[in-house]
């Protein structure tokens, strides 16, 4: 929390303000949410409201093996990157070059009738 005024104010705008003339590719990488063992103080999902800042991406990977792939695509995007996966996520993924754009999602099933979206678990 102590940076929060660099990662929106300096670090998102930037990019956005300069009409993509000036890229600032920073990743600014924490663990984001509720899990078993912390306090309240230590439970906060910032996702939402780094999602309403233009000029800044978020990313919450949905398992470890995504975590590993979008954190290489976040290192190599041009802009300001937010990269919070959920505590849990911090365990080995399988091993293998798991890069993937920034922007895929990825399909587990797919039913004509429903649609079911995860964000982060």
């Amino acid at each position: 929390m102590q940076a929060i005024d660099q990662i929106v104010n300096s670090g998102g705008k930037t990019y956005y303000m300069s009409g993509g003339n000036v890229p600032c590719p920073v990743v600014f990488r924490g663990p984001n949410g509720a899990a078993a063992g912390v306090g309240a103080q230590h439970s906060q999902d910032y996702a939402a409201w780094y999602g309403s800042i233009p000029g800044l991406k978020v990313i919450s990977p949905w398992s470890a093996a995504d975590c590993k792939g979008l954190l290489k695509a976040a290192i190599r995007d041009p802009n300001v990157v937010s990269f919070g996966p959920q505590l849990h996520l911090y365990k080995p993924a399988r091993a293998g070059d798991t890069s993937q754009k920034d922007s895929d999602a990825r399909s587990v099933s797919l039913r004509t009738s429903c649609c079911t979206v995860s964000h982060s678990p």
